[in-house]
């Protein structure tokens, strides 16, 4: 039996590589990809793919969303960078998960698994436990893409994010990287409680601040507890928030705003 197939990524890259790792499988066929939820959602209710292979984080719409919103309901091995207690969650119901980056051996147990699972009724169970049990999950880990790299940064080596362009800047304890992601994208992506925007040009990790100095025009200065080469400056519309913020996580230091 022939099984057809849909691919979901934000990133092209990752789209490539899945669809060079199915080439060995004669029995999927790829009729369609889509680069953000919505693109996602709409291909799979109009082609009607027995099996999708879905990123979790895209623009507009999360691979999860879209998995709760379709009228077809195909088989979803999804792609994710999830931590290790979200991935428990999709152990548990009849849907699978690979890893990024994904390789070889990961995809043949995925697709294994689809066929052995698969109804021709496309009868999905479990659904609405799998949103319960990951929507809460905080990611562990930021995806970023350099060239054909697929690199995992684990957020507590995050000082600074910055945008430049299309493009930003992630900031970490051992080298910069690129991501194409928006700096709103990551803010969205990120926990709040963690990573807090100081300019429209800068996102900080809490963890590496060390002071705050009065600067010009009533703006303030980050001086951060590592090495960091450019001025991080906190404009007058985030002052605010940031001094909620910090007397939040800073309770029992003397970190004067």
């Amino acid at each position: 039996m022939n099984y057809r197939a849909i691919l979901a990524d934000d990133e092209s890259v990752a789209r490539l590589r899945v669809r060079r790792l199915l080439s060995v499988f004669d029995d999927i066929e790829i009729i369609g990809e889509a680069s953000d939820g919505i693109s996602a959602k709409s291909l799979i209710d109009s082609q009607k793919p027995e099996l999708a292979f879905m990123d979790i984080e895209m623009p507009g719409m999360s691979g999860l969303d879209v998995a709760f919103s379709t009228e077809h309901k195909p088989f979803i091995i999804f792609i994710t960078a999830y931590d290790h207690y979200a991935i428990e969650a999709f152990k548990s119901l009849a849907v699978d998960y690979i890893l990024k980056p994904i390789n070889g051996d990961d995809l043949k147990i995925a697709i294994d698994k689809f066929k052995h699972l698969y109804d021709p009724q496309g009868i999905r169970k479990n659904l609405n436990a799998l949103e319960e049990k990951i929507k809460n999950q905080k990611p562990k880990h930021l995806r970023v893409t350099a060239g054909n790299t697929i690199k995992l940064i684990n957020l507590d080596q995050i000082i600074c994010l910055e945008a430049e362009q299309k493009y930003t800047n992630v900031y970490t304890t051992e080298s910069t990287w690129i991501t194409e992601k928006s700096l709103i994208e990551l803010e969205n992506a990120l926990p709040g409680d963690t990573f807090i925007r100081i300019h429209r040009k800068h996102i900080i990790n809490v963890n590496y601040i060390s002071e705050f100095q009065r600067w010009y025009d009533r703006k303030l200065k980050v001086i951060l507890n590592v090495q960091f080469d450019r001025d991080l400056i906190v404009s007058r519309n985030y002052i605010k928030k940031i001094k909620s913020i910090i007397l939040k996580v800073a309770v029992g230091e003397n970190k004067k705003l």
